[in-house]
């Protein structure tokens, strides 16, 4: 591994058991039909290790994968009749379903720009970039890069109305809605694009492999 690695954790309703002396906190998803679970061992504040894990009808265990550092890829396949490489295409699609559900939070510095302009208030927040990652990895048969998204959020002062939105690729471009209802995202594209070359003129934005990235509060 590269130094430091990038942390991930699932955030849901965890079972706890006085036997363990650590967490385990589960998150649920469907891959091609067939159901999965993403498990995070989890003690106090630190994700131990995290597994992909498939059970059949009886609930016996078939498919066994292990994220030993939690920096979002498998390193073992101990259990299933499929390669390490499937195993972590199924585990990348279960942590894009947890970011896209909000049950994914990331152990990284905090990375938020602001910027207004009245009525209206903005901020950009960077989540799940680590300047010390080994942040490129194979899936689907391409490089791509870890999870890594944009969080904008929208308030006017007026009213305290609030809409947030996500970049999911960090690309400069508006691509998921965290706030409920209808939106349309190519409204907000421009405004984005604005607070972006705000924060990118005065140096707290960065390119960073073609993702704008949020620089941290120390940063010089």
């Amino acid at each position: 591994m590269y130094g430091r690695m990038f942390l991930l954790m699932l955030i849901i309703l965890c079972g706890c058991s006085l036997l363990r002396s650590y967490d385990e906190r589960a998150f649920n998803f469907n891959y091609n039909g067939d159901d999965y679970k993403i498990v995070s061992k989890v003690q106090g504040d630190e994700v131990l290790e995290n597994l992909l894990l498939m059970n059949d009808q009886n609930g016996e265990i078939i498919v066994e994968g292990v994220d030993e550092d939690s920096d979002g890829k498998l390193d073992e396949l101990l259990l299933g009749k499929i390669t390490l490489s499937e195993a972590n295409r199924i585990y990348y699609v279960g942590i894009e379903q947890a970011l896209e559900s909000g049950n994914f939070n990331s152990k990284n510095e905090l990375r938020i720009f602001e910027f207004t302009d009245p009525p209206y208030s903005y901020t950009i927040e960077t989540i799940g970039y680590d300047d010390y990652t080994a942040r490129r990895r194979m899936v689907y048969g391409y490089l791509k890069e870890v999870v890594v998204y944009n969080q904008f959020r929208i308030i006017q002062s007026e009213d305290s109305t609030e809409i947030i939105i996500r970049d999911m690729d960090a690309d400069g471009t508006l691509d998921g809605k965290v706030t409920p209802g209808e939106i349309n995202l190519s409204k907000y594209q421009d405004t984005y694009r604005g607070v972006l070359d705000e924060g990118l003129g005065n140096g707290r934005i960065m390119l960073r492999d073609q993702m704008y990235i949020v620089a941290p509060p120390d940063y010089n």
